[in-house]
């Protein structure tokens, strides 16, 4: 038996960092499946500071730096590092399949052409909703967030039940929810005209609706971090001030989800 007392499974240490959405998106997928993990706060920003501090660990493994970054140790010596969120969050899956973890899967896994719609709709929302909300967030774009709306509509419209593909979250719920769940920072950091509402768009009415029932499923909820936790984290990327790849990124005019 190994130390997680699982014949087999490997030690697994996750870099993240309890603001970033992206991160978030592979520790709810660990969280889904109960996976034996170490959480490893691989970013800071000591008060006063002007760029994060990273993890030694990190930048060992990630030379680029970023989160989420997975490190995989297997008994038998072979060492893997994941990188990129939804890449994490296809290899969680993948080793929940072969260990037999319990949870429902978060991408098909016996029907190759549903697998690649999945994957492809992750792909647009990454594009639609998450490059657009830091576009707003740090540059104050109403065309992004016009393109952001838009993105949601269509979450909306393709949604097959009370999540984005049936009665139980997938991959595409986890790469949207990160940043619907934030976009109340775009409202209080930029101009009420960017706040995403019931009131302010009824006809997202479903996907508040979808919202509420992400945040009451367990594996989600502890992730998620108090509104004046993102609000402090957040003002570096609202002023402009970010030092984040990301957040270099963003200010140069290039899309987030290219980082």
């Amino acid at each position: 038996m190994t130390a997680t007392g699982i014949e087999g499974f490997p030690r697994l240490r996750f870099l993240t960092s309890d603001f970033c959405p992206f991160a978030q998106r592979a520790r709810i997928a660990l969280e889904w499946f109960k996976m034996p993990y170490e959480k490893i706060e691989a970013l800071s920003l000591p008060e006063g500071a002007a760029n994060y501090e990273k993890h030694p660990l990190l930048l060992e493994k990630n030379p680029k730096g970023l989160i989420p970054t997975l490190v995989v140790n297997w008994p038998d010596g072979r060492e893997e590092v994941i990188t990129e969120s939804l890449v994490v969050v296809e290899y969680i899956d993948d080793l929940a399949a072969k260990f037999g973890f319990k949870g429902t899967p978060l991408l098909p896994r016996d029907d190759t052409a549903e697998r690649q719609r999945i994957l492809k709709a992750a792909s647009f929302y990454n594009e639609n909703i998450t490059s657009p909300f830091y576009a707003v967030l740090m540059r104050n774009d109403k065309a992004e967030f016009d393109k952001m709306v838009a993105g949601a509509e269509k979450f909306v419209s393709e949604m097959r039940g009370p999540f984005f593909n049936g009665p139980q979250m997938c991959l595409v719920d986890i790469a949207a929810y990160p940043w619907i769940q934030r976009s109340f920072l775009l409202g209080h950091y930029k101009d009420p005209m960017f706040t995403l509402s019931r009131g302010s768009q009824p006809q997202l009415a479903k996907l508040f609706d979808w919202v509420d029932r992400m945040f009451a499923t367990e594996a989600v909820k502890i992730t998620d971090m108090p509104p004046e936790y993102y609000i402090k984290a957040y003002e570096r990327y609202a002023s402009g001030k970010a030092s984040s790849k990301v957040g270099q990124a963003v200010m140069k005019g290039e899309p987030a989800h290219s980082i």
